[in-house]
């Protein structure tokens, strides 16, 4: 009896079966010689006599035969076409199996919820996929509902399908997509484990559904390391189902701003300079007008041209208000990545405490003349200089300070605050007039110890450490040189093992020292900051080495920060926090709070794919999509494990050299003489 498998397998007995039962049609085929052996044929013997000349010539009356003659003839020839449809349907052993008391599929609907899922018709035809093919399971499959962008996340456990199929709906009613990145190589590894941990155990076949747009810029570089285990199948399932014309579609992404390009020395920058990208996917023919602008502010707009596949950056237009956060694009199809935010600037309060001889605000004998004109309210940093005498100094002056600038004898009281300002974390830059005021530096550690350096003439800086962050600055060309500036007077400093000599005289006595003190750090200069004994404060060098030592305080002039979502960033709290769609965010650093801005990732916009079958190079058996019904699924379980059986049965190699026997024994017997049956012709 012959019956067909769930697989679409013929089974023609409990043991034997048919890779490719179609071809056993071709045994009908054996009516052909049967036929051609009860034809109509004309007697072959032909004898002429002398007393028939005179008779009209008449062809010999056909005869019929009611029987078959040659039996033997006919059954090689029957036994040739029915070996040869054996041959081609590929016969193969089965051995019975009793039915399986586990579920027949284990099955992982895995939905891309990445950005670029919400282009148009995307995220519809997913859901209506997913849908589908779940009512299309089995009644014993085991499926589960997973979503992935930059990190892969199971909304349905396992379960049976019936059950499963009212999570899904349930989740799909409210499920949209997300804003981040695609990642598809930390999305599949993660979703094989979860198969492989619910097969354990079982006896079932395994599969992956995967529901994508399949964009190309989907991270997959690592899926080539990773093993993909055997019996699992990957099924692509590409949406938009009907894509139709490819759309038009521009993004807009924050770059680095032209002074973060260049890299300048520190110091004060009052103009800010927005870089934007923007960039066109091959989409509609010919080139595009597109307008980028500050949210509601249309008399803002800039018009740019683009042809496919182009990208351009421009410079941003100027901010309407300190306020402007958001710039908009217009002019293509897809809106989802029309949006970019830039972070407000707002400048950074730096307390510093200058403290010394008493001086009036003009005395140009004074460090502090220097100091406060060099430190200028910028676009990032907003410094406050507080004068106070070192000998007026009290408990409260150093309350709410951020570095501490000394140029004279502190006492005792104000020595030990000092000592614990610096260990808590803060800056100080100390400045040695004499070395007589300056001994009270053995207070901090008595590995110090200064004294007068003779000078003949002047001094020169000759070694400079270009490698510490204070002078990395100056180590572009045309910056490196300070052989110009010349130093009347400087002292000689005996130094603890732990400090660093940022910067050396000629003389190879140290002008610039760094030392560490608990959590904090001090900066010692070998002389005072005043013409009378050196050029520095005259110099053009004196205002970006002031900035330099206020960023290594903690207070750098800095680009506002720039996230893509899913970047986890410190919070508002100062725990770590992930942004989940664009916009702006509040941040603790230290104890500022700011704002900084998190847009989508550039490779979401890219909405050009790829064919699922090229996963198949990394290693991933890949099968074709669900086409309405269970049949059009790719390879049914049971084909596949007949197949697997036929080739390495491989019976057709025994059925050739029957066939290619029983067709020369038909040659010969065919060819053979034998005597004619009595009142016949020979067939």
């Amino acid at each position: 009896m012959v019956a067909k498998s769930p697989g679409g397998v013929i089974v023609a007995d409990p043991v034997v079966s048919f890779l490719f039962p179609l071809y056993l049609l071709g045994s009908l085929a054996v009516v052909v010689p049967i036929v051609l052996h009860l034809r109509r044929r004309p007697a072959r013997d032909r004898i002429e006599f002398s007393s028939t000349l005179f008779l009209d010539p008449q062809d010999p009356p056909q005869r019929r035969s009611s029987r078959i003659e040659h039996w033997v003839l006919l059954a090689l020839r029957c036994a040739a076409l029915l070996f040869l449809a054996l041959l081609f349907g590929r016969p193969l052993w089965r051995s019975p199996s009793p039915p399986a008391a586990t579920p027949l599929t284990v099955r992982l609907f895995l939905l891309d919820r990445s950005a670029s899922m919400r282009q148009t018709g995307a995220w519809d035809d997913a859901l209506a996929a997913v849908q589908r093919l779940a009512s299309e399971t089995a009644p014993g499959d085991r499926i589960a509902l997973a979503a992935f962008d930059r990190d892969l996340e199971v909304l349905v456990p396992f379960a049976s399908a019936p059950d499963a199929r009212n999570g899904f709906a349930t989740v799909l009613s409210s499920l949209a997509p997300g804003w981040a990145g695609t990642s598809l190589d930390q999305a599949l590894p993660a979703a094989v484990a979860l198969v492989q941990a619910e097969s354990r155990g079982r006896s079932t076949s395994q599969e992956i559904l995967l529901i994508s747009d399949f964009q190309e810029s989907s991270a997959r570089e690592r899926l080539g390391t990773f093993a993909w285990p055997p019996g699992l199948r990957l099924t692509g399932v590409p949406v938009p189902t009907n894509p139709g014309p490819r759309r038009l579609n521009a993004s807009l992404q924050v770059v680095a701003s032209a002074s973060e390009e260049d890299e300048p020395a520190p110091g004060p920058r009052n103009l800010e300079s927005i870089r934007l990208r923007l960039a066109r996917s091959h989409g509609a023919p010919g080139d595009a007008v597109l307008s980028v602008r500050w949210k509601d502010q249309p008399a803002s707009a800039v018009e740019i041209r683009l042809p496919p596949g182009a990208s351009r950056v421009l410079s941003a237009p100027p901010r309407p208000s300190p306020e402007a956060t958001e710039l908009e694009l217009t002019g293509d199809a897809e809106p989802f990545d029309n949006r970019a935010f830039v972070a407000p600037r707002r400048a950074r309060l730096v307390r510093i405490l200058y403290t010394g001889p008493p001086a009036a605000p003009g005395d140009t004998t004074s460090p502090l003349f220097f100091l406060s004109r060099s430190l200028t309210s910028t676009e990032t940093l907003r410094p406050e200089v507080r004068s106070r005498p070192v000998g007026e100094l009290t408990g409260s002056d150093w309350k709410d300070v951020d570095v501490v600038v000394l140029a004279g004898r502190p006492d005792a009281q104000n020595l030990q605050s000092l000592r614990q300002f610096i260990g808590e974390g803060g800056t100080a830059v100390l400045l040695l007039p004499d070395a007589i005021s300056s001994s009270w530096l053995t207070g901090l550690d008595r590995g110090f110890a200064v004294s007068e350096a003779p000078v003949k003439d002047y001094a020169l800086f000759g070694e400079i450490d270009f490698d510490h962050p204070v002078f990395r600055p100056f180590a572009i060309p045309g910056l490196r040189d300070f052989s110009k500036i010349h130093t009347w007077k400087h002292r000689l400093i005996k130094l603890p093992p732990k400090a660093r000599i940022l910067a050396r005289f000629d003389s190879q006595a140290p002008a610039l020292v760094e030392w560490p003190l608990g959590q904090g750090r001090i900066f010692l200069s070998a002389f005072n900051w005043v013409p009378s004994d050196s050029q520095l404060p005259l110099s053009s060098k004196f205002v970006p080495l002031v900035y330099a030592m206020l960023g290594e305080a903690g207070f750098r002039h800095r680009e506002p920060d720039r996230y893509l979502v899913g970047d986890v960033f410190p919070g508002k709290s100062g725990a770590p926090f992930r942004a989940t769609a664009p916009g702006l965010f509040p941040t603790r650093d230290g104890v500022t709070e700011r704002l900084v801005a998190c847009n989508l990732p550039p490779g979401e916009s890219r909405l050009e794919t790829f064919p699922v079958e090229s996963l198949a190079a990394l290693g991933i058996p890949v099968g074709a999509p669900a086409q309405g019904g269970p049949d059009g699924a790719g390879p049914p379980p049971l084909r596949l494990q007949a197949a697997e059986s036929e080739g390495e049965q491989r019976l057709w190699r025994w059925l050739l050299p029957i066939l290619l026997l029983l067709l020369l024994l038909e040659t010969w017997w065919a060819n053979h003489p034998r005597p004619a049956l009595s009142g016949s012709p020979a067939a």
